[in-house]
């Protein structure tokens, strides 16, 4: 048979050949966005209780209502009590006098109830109840209920309506007595009764706020919604994380899953979450992770009450009788144990915490440095898992996931602006660092250049410290010791107090897999305190299965056309085979509003951005999990559309296909190295003059770089170091301070015959004996120097061209600006200030290895492309065409618009199989035309 006559064969089997990969792949069981019925749990609201407010429903932060409920009385009053709310702070006040409260045990939930019970303030005529509502968010509200017992026995209900309840948005003297005329007053404003989000979520109102017939009905309903004993006779499950052929993945009962999860939130009651959890079923998702706080728990020291946990699971499990749960705790302390503790919260550098600014302000918590509220929480989790295990649903409960700090992710709260954390707690365990690293007062002397500090007197860095020289670095063997102390003790602190929540959980229950929202990297524009810290030493911890992290939020990265680059380095995790959940919070075409990280305006767009994000976890080994914010609020679903739906189902189908195909090397010809540690040794104390540089050193350069046109591989330095892979081009983005002994190994390991070795900024200029031109010099090879003062990224590429980095419409400024003294090397940009300063410069070196420059780092794809050239790297589309990512056998290829791409191959390949679509696109040829009418993804199997 000629060469001729077998491709004539191949292109007749192409239509046998396009078969589903997995049995029944085709069909597909949900066709439309309806809501699934009977879902809604009730027709009308079900309590009289209310929650209400002035008739402003938008107003700024800081506002308050004002309330007054006129009550006639013509005998006397035996007792009286009354239960509200007031969100978030307020005062109750009784014919002008304020009430004292009468304390009662209660959860430490975000919202509480306070209790009064006057007597002698009433009295015979007319009184008036009063209260003020004082918001610190938009929106605030109102609940109460009560009752009044007159001596004759009769009693008089008290509850919050439009019809008992006037209210305002400003009151003058006297408001609050009988004497006021309140004509001019209106009805206050009923938003929901005790069924409203977020109030439901974050307070205990259904328990407070419903009367006797009300709990009644409201229970005999609930009842018949939580029924499992299909689990009576069940087996315990039990989850383990495995790893085959490159990814990672939970064996369940001995069976391999994909490891793709929903997360739910607080509520699956609401209609719109429970339609997603159906729909997660019926798309083959197994996992759901179920989020709650310690907070709605959490009573007294050592007294919790789990009860809340149960009829939430039990719905889930009705809702997806397959579902394996994961139970996300909150562990956040408000309230009581606050006013209790004073010693143990977070001080702010830069002012008391008053609770501006909410979570990223000065936000009043304990200290993760507390070992009273370390302890505590240690307590809690014990107690809630020895709780869960007397309960059926605890059969289907896989794993947990332990959260603190802003948005639960262990990011320090008061991170944007406030920190360092300068409260008691921290200073004690910051002097316990410092006594076990240097032993000795005059050692801690010498060290800070400071004669007058001791062990015992050491304070954490005030403001002025915190801020330092101005500039992003920070030098060990200057003043700034002392700051770079304090971060390492932070460092320390935070992922100490994670392991110990993790210790935990594993040892009262080993059973259960353990993780947490940590490891971000990418799309860290947060000073060092935010970052989640010393990742090494979390993963390696056997009280670690997972981590979760959401991918980068810069809009290069969440458009259609965009890069979905992840967040975390997935190198790491397969070292320590732990597994990494990239959280794919798609903001898709239903999102409501104006959002500048909606993908796009079709379904289409939607789709292939779920495409490209799954296929972005697969290719690093990664699992996903999808989490929406509408439902949750009562608004249609982000994902409640077929095509959404359908991606995850063929996404799931893939994963089963690619964990057991034959397991092949990589073709990768590029590392990108990087190192997190360096990501708490520099930088700016606010977010607002950290983002931008940060965004410039590892943000943008990846963004261009995914466009180049080749697929790379992002490792960590220790990774790299490690690495017997043969890379032909070695990027390395942010090795500013690598140790002596990692030093003389990079140099090893990157001059070696064919290898490019791409330094980018201040490379190896951070020494522990301070700065050092000639350490950078001798590490980069080419002589550099720095120069100091703030100086613009801007350099001319010739022809007219220039490269900036732009941040809010200004050309990011650095200090110091790095740039070549070296007349041997060749000159690829200058920089576009300060004469002709070469910025990017390229050296062959003896060894026949050739090294770059690149002082101020590249976030060009052509200029990407032209270095690829340059190092023999072969790239599969022109630069800009597309976004390109994988090992050189999976490939994934992405565009957020239409038209045809030519998909040039290394070499002629036996075929070329399109993943999601069960399609063979080529065979035995060297190159593929990929066309598409919009927005789309590619996921291809390239056989060799």
């Amino acid at each position: 048979m000629t060469v001729f006559q077998r491709k004539i064969l191949l292109l007749m089997l192409i239509p046998l050949l396009s078969l589903p990969l997995l049995p029944g792949s085709d069909v597909w069981p949900v066709t439309s966005s309806d809501m699934t019925p009977n879902l809604k749990l009730f027709d009308k609201p079900i309590s009289r209780a209310r929650w209400l407010w002035f008739q402003a429903p938008q107003v700024a932060g800081f506002a308050n209502a004002y309330y007054r409920m006129e009550v006639e009385l013509d005998e006397e009053v035996e007792s009286c009590w009354i239960m509200c709310a007031l969100d978030d702070t307020g005062e109750v006040f009784l014919n002008g006098k304020a009430l004292a409260e009468t304390r009662f045990e209660q959860p430490d939930m975000q919202i509480r109830f306070h209790r009064f019970e006057p007597v002698c303030e009433w009295k015979k005529g007319r009184n008036v109840l009063a209260m003020i509502a004082h918001n610190n968010g938009a929106l605030g509200g109102m609940i109460m209920r009560g009752e009044i017992k007159l001596v004759s026995g009769k009693v008089i209900p008290l509850v919050s309506d439009r019809k008992s309840w006037k209210a305002s948005g400003n009151a003058s003297d006297g408001w609050m007595t009988p004497s006021f005329d309140a004509a001019t007053w209106a009805p206050a404003m009923e938003l929901g009764d005790v069924l409203m989000e977020p109030w439901k979520s974050v307070s205990n109102v259904v328990n407070y706020m419903l009367d006797d017939e009300e709990k009644r009905f409201y229970q005999a309903r609930i009842d018949q919604l939580v029924n499992i004993d299909f689990l009576k006779d069940a087996p315990e499950w039990k989850g383990k994380v495995v790893w085959y052929n490159g990814l990672a993945g939970i064996e369940l009962n001995g069976k391999p899953e994909p490891p793709v999860t929903l997360v739910i939130g607080f509520n699956p009651w609401i209609a719109n979450t429970a339609d997603d959890i159906v729909k997660a079923g019926k798309s083959n998702i197994k996992f759901i992770e179920y989020i709650s706080s310690s907070n709605r728990c959490f009573v007294a020291p050592g007294k919790y009450d789990f009860s809340m946990l149960d009829n939430d699971i039990k719905r889930i499990l009705v809702l997806n009788p397959n579902a394996a749960i994961i139970v996300a705790f909150r562990l956040d302390l408000q309230g009581e144990w606050l006013r209790n503790n004073p010693d143990e919260l977070i001080g702010y550098a830069n002012g008391p915490s008053d609770g501006r600014g909410g979570q990223l302000g000065r936000f009043r918590a304990p200290s993760m440095a507390s070992e009273k509220f370390r302890a505590e929480m240690e307590n809690f989790l014990t107690a809630a898992v020895k709780y869960m295990q007397q309960q059926d649903y605890y059969k289907r409960v896989i794993g947990m996931r332990v959260g603190y700090g802003v948005f639960g992710e262990w990011h320090y709260y008061g991170m944007k602006l406030e920190m360092p954390d300068t409260g008691k707690a921290m200073t004690r365990e910051f002097r316990k660092y410092l006594a076990d690293k240097y032993g000795s007062d005059s050692a801690l002397q010498k060290a800070w250049h400071d004669a007058s500090v001791t062990l015992d007197s050491a304070a954490v860095p005030d403001k002025t410290e915190r801020i330092g020289q101005g500039s992003f670095f920070r030098d060990p063997a200057g003043k700034d010791r002392k700051l770079l102390d304090y971060y390492d003790c932070h460092g320390q602190v935070n992922s100490d107090t994670l392991l110990r929540f993790a210790a935990a959980v594993k040892k009262a229950d080993p059973r259960l897999l353990v993780g947490a929202y940590y490891g971000y990297f990418f799309c860290m524009g947060y000073p060092a305190e935010g970052q989640t810290l010393m990742l090494e030493k979390v993963l390696s911890s056997p009280n670690i299965d997972f981590l979760s992290s959401p991918y980068s939020y810069n809009v290069a990265s969440r458009i259609a056309g965009g890069d979905g680059m992840l967040r975390s380095l997935p190198g790491i995790f397969k070292r320590h085979k732990k597994l990494l959940i990239s959280e794919v919070d798609v903001h898709t075409h239903k999102t409501r509003g104006r959002d500048v990280y909606r993908v796009g305006t079709t379904p289409e767009d939607s789709q292939a951005v779920f495409r490209r994000d799954i296929a972005i976890s697969y290719l690093n080994g990664a699992g996903a999990q999808f989490l929406e914010f509408d439902a949750r609020r009562g608004f249609d679903s982000w994902f409640n559309h077929p095509m959404i739906y359908k991606s995850w189902y063929d996404g799931l189908r893939i994963w089963h296909y690619l964990v057991n195909a034959p397991e092949k090397k990589s073709f990768c010809e590029i590392a990108v190295v990087v190192s997190a540690d360096e990501m708490y040794k520099h930088g700016y104390p606010n977010g607002l003059e950290q983002r931008p540089v940060i965004e410039s050193i590892v943000d943008k350069p990846m963004h261009a770089l995914y466009r180049a046109g080749a697929p790379f591989d992002v490792l960590s330095l220790k990774d790299f170091l490690n690495s017997s892979h043969n890379y032909k081009v070695v990027i390395l983005l942010n090795i500013f301070t690598p140790a002596a002994d990692e030093r003389k190994q990079l140099i090893r390991k990157v001059r070696r015959p064919g290898v490019l070795a791409v330094w980018s900024y201040a490379s190896g200029w951070v020494t522990e004996d301070g700065f050092s031109e000639s350490a950078m010099s001798d590490l980069i090879g080419i002589k550099a120097k720095a120069e100091a003062g703030k100086h613009p990224w801007s350099v001319s590429l010739g022809n007219g061209v220039t490269m900036s980095s732009v941040s809010n419409k200004k050309v990011v400024s650095e200090n110091p600006r790095i740039c070549s003294v070296d007349r041997s090397a060749e000159v690829w940009a200058y920089y576009t200030s300060h004469g002709r300063q070469a910025a990017i410069v390229s050296k062959n070196l003896k060894q026949g290895s050739m090294t770059m420059l690149a002082g101020m780092p590249i976030m060009d794809e052509h200029v990407w492309a032209a270095i690829l050239h340059r190092g023999n790297v072969h790239c599969y589309t022109a630069p800009g065409e597309a976004v390109v990512a994988g090992n050189g056998r999976w490939l994934m290829v992405h565009t957020g618009r239409g038209g045809a791409i030519e998909l040039k191959l290394p070499k002629r390949c036996k075929q070329v199989r399109e993943l999601y679509r069960s399609q063979t696109l080529g065979v035995d040829t060297s190159e593929v035309i990929l066309k598409s009418s919009g927005a789309e993804t590619w996921l291809l199997e390239i056989e060799y």
